[in-house]
């Protein structure tokens, strides 16, 4: 809890279950409720005492108990009780009367049987502080593993993301050393679509972009993954629907294009490369389809699937499907999205 918030909060809480002990009391007696019986001087007293033996409670707990000093927690617990039966003396005995003419013990009372007679008192306050102790203290617990796991969650985040960087890369350029080998007319066309990749790819730092932002980025990379292919690629493209103000993490679709160029067969008309994003209310629905080559492109194997896969979990937990349709001619995926 912020330390500026500590005091307040604690006369916050005790004056609040005063109000409900007082309501709860004229409820079983059938008394009216009188917010006048809260502005009595018996009341401000018991606010001040019991506030400060809360917090020094809290105090002794967090510099004994969680540092397991037991002995000089025995102590401090003394300590307090000695400082509630003071403070209470001192106010309703001792200021009261002298200024308000109010005192709460006939007079005469003694020391001693004043501290027997609080004991009670003094005790479950104690109690009581050292309740607020620990809801508060299991708040800051929780607070702090949340603020970890979020940190946690960033850090996974950044580097799924770094891994699609290396990977794309490695792909367009294996794409243009293709055409550079060949002596195709089309090198320096790739190389200028691929800067112009790479720079997205370097400064689209934001954790959301819109979806037509994303989608040109996938139109851009289609395109320079088309130059490596000595025919044309058969393509079915389609975006439908609004997109809007929509929003989407950068670079969480491309991975599901790589794979169709990483595997894919497009020496077949019959079977184009399919795409399509639609956009159904706050729904994202997206589609990506092709035939399946006979032989494996990469040897190393792949991360894009593994890292969708993950990135779907830490962004939309319980907000995301992401489908396989599989047969002996195609491969297909389908993402939906809950924005």
């Amino acid at each position: 809890m912020n330390k500026k918030w500590i005091i307040p909060v604690y006369a916050g809480a005790v004056i609040l279950l005063m109000t409900v002990s007082e309501i709860i009391y004229t409820l079983r007696t059938g008394t009216p409720f009188r917010i006048s019986e809260l502005l009595r001087p018996i009341t401000l007293s018991q606010v001040i005492y019991m506030t400060l033996t809360l917090l020094l409670t809290r105090y002794m707990l967090y510099a004994f108990f969680l540092t397991k000093k037991y002995l000089q927690l025995l102590l401090a617990v003394v300590l307090v009780f000695t400082v509630f039966v003071f403070l209470r003396y001192l106010l309703e005995e001792v200021v009261f009367p002298r200024y308000l003419n109010f005192r709460n013990y006939p007079k005469g009372t003694t020391l001693g049987f004043y501290t027997l007679d609080n004991l009670h008192y003094g005790l479950s306050y104690i109690v009581l502080g050292i309740v607020f102790f620990f809801l508060e203290y299991r708040f800051d617990v929780q607070k702090k593993e949340a603020a970890l796991l979020q940190r946690s969650k960033e850090a996974e985040l950044a580097f799924l993301r770094s891994q699609i960087s290396p990977h794309f890369l490695f792909n367009s350029l294996n794409s243009i050393y293709t055409l550079s080998y060949k002596q195709s007319s089309k090198t320096s066309g790739a190389i200028l679509q691929l800067s112009e990749l790479v720079r997205f790819m370097l400064y689209e730092q934001k954790p959301l972009i819109p979806v037509e932002t994303e989608w040109n980025y996938l139109m851009n990379y289609i395109g320079l993954q088309e130059m490596r292919y000595p025919h044309a690629v058969g393509r079915d493209i389609r975006l439908e629907g609004d997109t809007g103000a929509a929003q989407i993490p950068p670079f969480l679709l491309i991975p599901l294009v790589e794979n169709a160029f990483k595997h894919g067969d497009f020496s077949d008309a019959r079977y184009p490369l399919s795409i399509a994003l639609q956009m159904v209310g706050n729904r994202l629905i997206f589609k990506v389809e092709n035939k399946k080559g006979c032989f494996q492109k990469d040897q190393e194997g792949g991360i894009g699937i593994e890292n969708i896969q993950r990135r779907l979990e830490l962004l939309y937990p319980r907000r995301h499907e992401l489908t396989i349709a599989e047969s002996d001619a195609t491969y297909g995926v389908t993402l939906v999205l809950e924005l």
